[in-house]
């Protein structure tokens, strides 16, 4: 009934995709209690219907009857055995893919045929969209990021580029009646959150409400507004679909460096993201999604103070002459603790130690006595 309607009108669970068969069941009960009742779409005489099939009335007509009856017939294995079946009847069959239709499977190819070594499941999907490569780069990609209220062309240094752009196709909302569904249950009313520009998505599914920055970060949050992006949404544009795609699959491909390449300069753009960058990213993300305070840019990394580089040269030249058997004279120490030992190494130099006495290696005693 709300098929045709837009996505962010629609209640909750209007939509399910089962991973296998077997799963079409509970997606169906869970759409018979979370959107059914909330579905503004649905006439009040197929709504009465429905509740006269669930008091055992036989008010329905009677290929209704007859599929309730069935789907009651042997308690909860009957009725996942029922609605297996009929999907089998429909053409449906679980593939490495996902539940498909037969007739699309028969037009996929055979393993047998295609050798392995020259299909690579990563590069299929893109397969069929030559110019992807050129919009996935990363000097092309600003214009699929204009006019976000989250993200900012700013924070591009801060991810990954295929997180970045896939985090663009966010905006912001606010959590309702029909949204508090799972682990939204204890929001309250008119809580700020993200969805998909695109669909609107729905609660888990393009549209989210971490509680805290911290869950916002959460590696889970990311991977599924990526595969919600690159695979799920259907009204995401193809160019963007494509991008965020071929990045993605770029960047498991730097994983290895060639060894012919020397690693980046640690400033050089090819080192980005840098150490918390991440963190800082989603803090600004937080800051423009709730009206808060967003965080600067980092700064680029310092370098060490002249005295503390200075420090750690004398360090080594102090391993140094340990490693020739040789003792300065008179060391000049400005640390406590290098005072400690020094005067315990002048102390053993004169006295011989106590056996309560907190004595230097037997090396380096051989070289004091010397």
């Amino acid at each position: 009934f709300c098929r045709e309607a837009h996505p962010s009108t629609r209640a909750s669970q209007a939509t399910s995709f089962p991973s296998q068969i077997s799963g079409i069941y509970g997606a169906v009960v869970m759409m018979q209690c979370r959107h059914f009742p909330h579905c503004k779409y649905m006439p009040n005489h197929v709504r009465e219907k429905i509740a006269g099939l669930k008091r055992g009335g036989n008010s329905a007509p009677t290929h209704m009857v007859h599929m309730d009856r069935a789907s009651h017939s042997g308690g909860t294995n009957g009725r996942q055995q029922y609605w297996a079946d009929s999907a089998r009847q429909l053409g449906l069959i679980d593939t490495d893919r996902g539940v498909r239709f037969k007739s699309e499977q028969l037009q996929l190819p055979s393993p047998s045929i295609v050798p392995k070594p020259h299909v690579s499941p990563d590069l299929a999907p893109s397969s069929s969209s030559p110019s992807m490569p050129s919009i996935a780069l990363p000097t092309s990609i600003d214009h699929l990021v204009q006019q976000s209220n989250l993200v900012h062309l700013d924070d591009k240094d801060l991810v990954p580029d295929y997180l970045f752009l896939a985090m663009a196709q966010m905006k912001p909302c606010h959590l309702t009646e029909e949204d508090k569904v799972g682990c939204y249950k204890t929001r309250s009313i008119g809580f700020r959150g993200m969805c998909c520009k695109h669909c609107g998505g729905q609660p888990g599914f393009g549209k989210y409400f971490p509680a805290t920055v911290r869950s916002l970060a959460q590696t889970t949050t990311s991977q599924t507004i990526l595969k919600h992006i690159g695979t799920k949404c259907r009204m995401c544009p193809e160019e963007v679909r494509n991008a965020v795609n071929a990045l993605l699959h770029e960047a498991h491909k730097e994983g290895a460096v060639p060894p012919t390449k020397p690693p980046p300069c640690k400033n050089s753009p090819e080192a980005r993201p840098r150490y918390g960058s991440r963190k800082v990213f989603f803090q600004r993300v937080w800051g423009r999604l709730h009206g808060e305070h967003v965080p600067d840019l980092p700064a680029q990394p310092e370098e060490k103070p002249q005295e503390e580089l200075s420090s750690m040269n004398s360090t080594y030249e102090r391993a140094s002459s340990s490693d020739d058997d040789t003792v300065t004279d008179s060391p000049h120490y400005d640390d406590t603790e290098d005072e400690c030992e020094s005067h315990h190494s002048h102390e053993f130099k004169h006295s011989i130690p106590s056996p309560y006495h907190h004595s230097p290696s037997r090396k380096k005693r051989r070289m004091y006595l010397q």
